[in-house]
């Protein structure tokens, strides 16, 4: 399954305990572009989504007063994330769940709309990446959307100390640790295809870098690109 990151996290809550908040241009783009999609369902027919790998921060911390009501299932393999999600206290009336899982042993009714932000370049391999995305199919909706976000290979690509490109398998490695999984935007819209999901949105943001090194904030032309896909 997808890396462990409750060391990562715990680290980073070692430095700060503060609330996390969403990315901003994340956020803009589900409140703006997304969720206006099902602006005609009715206020008594909630909306059911999954937040796939929400981290330390759940993007619907700041989401504002929507309708339809929403249902949100929030799922992290990371005990870390989780406990710390759940002792937030959130302004919203939505009902959120919090829970403890390995995404690829889900099995709920399906959802309306799924959000993936950041768990794609966390798996294994591509072949792992085909059974995530097919148990997403799955569990989406006739009608329902997915939104992936995930990092895929800039035109120019560099790392720092420490860091290496493992081409065979597409890994990046941090002092011989698997981090992220690094494809090219072609091969992730081709394992959609392949999986039988349609898509009526496919950009990549070569300017919205995802940058990796984690003592660093400002970002590099040499930084993954941003895909988002719906």
């Amino acid at each position: 399954m997808s890396k462990n990151f409750d060391e990562d996290f715990t680290r980073a809550l070692i430095r700060d305990t503060s609330p996390r908040r969403p990315d901003a241009l994340s956020l803009k783009f589900i409140t703006k572009e997304l969720l206006p999609r099902f602006r005609s369902r009715r206020a008594f027919d909630p909306l059911r989504i999954l937040e796939v790998a929400p981290g330390l921060a759940t993007v619907f911390s700041e989401l504002p007063g929507l309708t339809p009501a929403l249902e949100i299932l929030s799922v992290d393999s990371s005990e870390v994330a989780i406990e710390f999600l759940r002792a937030q206290s959130y302004e919203h009336s939505y009902q959120q769940e919090f829970r403890l899982q390995d995404i690829l042993s889900l099995d709920e009714q399906p959802f309306d709309l799924i959000i993936d932000l950041s768990l794609l370049h966390c798996l294994d391999s591509q072949a792992q990446q085909k059974q995530y995305l097919e148990l997403m199919k799955k569990h989406l909706a006739p009608d329902g959307l997915m939104l992936l976000q995930t990092m895929v290979m800039p035109k120019r690509f560099s790392l720092e100390d420490e860091w290496f490109f493992d081409d065979f398998t597409q890994t990046v490695f941090f002092q011989d640790r698997p981090y992220r999984l690094l494809c090219q935007a072609y091969e992730i819209e081709k394992n959609l295809q392949t999986v039988g999901l349609k898509m009526d949105y496919f950009r990549v943001f070569e300017e919205e870098k995802l940058i990796l090194s984690q003592g660093r904030t400002r970002p590099m032309a040499t930084d993954p690109d941003l895909l988002r896909v719906i």
